[in-house]
């Protein structure tokens, strides 16, 4: 017997928000049901034709979660997917976040019963929906890793917004230079370590020897995360927690059609920020 299905729909920038999503109902479900969500390697493998594939699950979703903010409602997809969980007459659940909420989302998602990201209470009312589709009792969801999740995106959103990086549909030609040049100091950190990612730290010190300083840093790191170009996993070494970060598929391709001939030479300053990391005291900029 096949599992019931639930769908969450998203954009590339909120994929983040998804996976956490998706975590807190496998968790508190036992496996009872496959959480669909195309960000998710698993769900949609490299080789795999992407558009079948996401047909094929909205004609088996049970239930269509939307990650919904003023950002991803001017995705078409985004309503595309809503129209197909309208059209088959199953639960279609906006969660609101980013500055959508309950009061102010607009047709046709105002038409449904929406929760809000940030507000447990709320979030509460999606454990009868999914525990009716299942045909299960109703088990405790935890969200707090998901709400995390969502206030974090709000506060990068707002600190690369404060800063004049727009973050609707943001692109990488859009933003400044700092921002692509982070992403040049990241492949090359990468390369030169023979690493798959890059602890922050170093990555600060390789932008510091190109002049920019840890401000600038985190702004790039957050702006690249959101174009979908770099991506980061949280270390424990026993020691010390850090972030890492690694190029995605489309950050190396972004690379190799950029790369400009005189950027395969070694800045004569970048030559030592290993050694710069490695011999330098506490930091004096901003964390990330």
């Amino acid at each position: 017997m096949e599992k019931p299905l639930i769908f969450i729909s998203h954009i590339t920038a909120e994929k983040k928000l998804g996976l956490a999503l998706k975590k807190c109902i496998e968790e508190a479900f036992l496996g009872m049901a496959d959480v669909f969500i195309s960000s998710d390697p698993e769900n949609l493998p490299a080789g795999k034709p992407w558009y079948n594939t996401i047909m094929e699950k909205l004609e088996e979703a049970s239930i269509l979660f939307v990650l919904m903010s003023p950002q991803a409602i001017k995705k078409p997809w985004i309503s595309y997917e809503a129209g197909a969980a309208s059209i088959r007459d199953i639960p279609m659940i906006p969660v609101c976040h980013s500055g959508f909420t309950l009061n102010n989302l607009p047709a046709p998602f105002n038409f449904q019963q929406a929760v809000e990201a940030i507000n447990l209470e709320s979030l509460q009312l999606i454990t009868p929906t999914i525990s009716n589709a299942l045909g299960s009792g109703r088990p405790s969801i935890d969200f707090s890793e998901f709400i995390g999740e969502v206030n974090n995106h709000e506060q990068i959103n707002e600190l690369l917004e404060s800063h004049g990086i727009e973050t609707d549909d943001i692109q990488i030609d859009t933003l400044p230079d700092y921002v692509k040049a982070c992403l040049f100091c990241l492949g090359e950190c990468i390369a030169d370590m023979d690493t798959e990612g890059v602890s922050s730290h170093i990555l600060k010190e390789s932008m510091k020897s190109r002049n920019y300083n840890g401000t600038a840093c985190k702004l790039s790191v957050n702006s690249l995360e959101l174009c979908g170009l770099i991506d980061h996993e949280v270390i424990e070494d026993g020691y010390n927690t850090f972030k890492s970060y690694k190029l995605t598929p489309s950050g190396w391709k972004y690379i190799e059609k950029n790369l400009k001939p005189e950027q395969l030479l070694v800045p004569v300053q970048s030559q030592t920020y290993l050694d710069r990391f490695y011999d330098s005291g506490p930091d004096d900029d901003v964390p990330f």
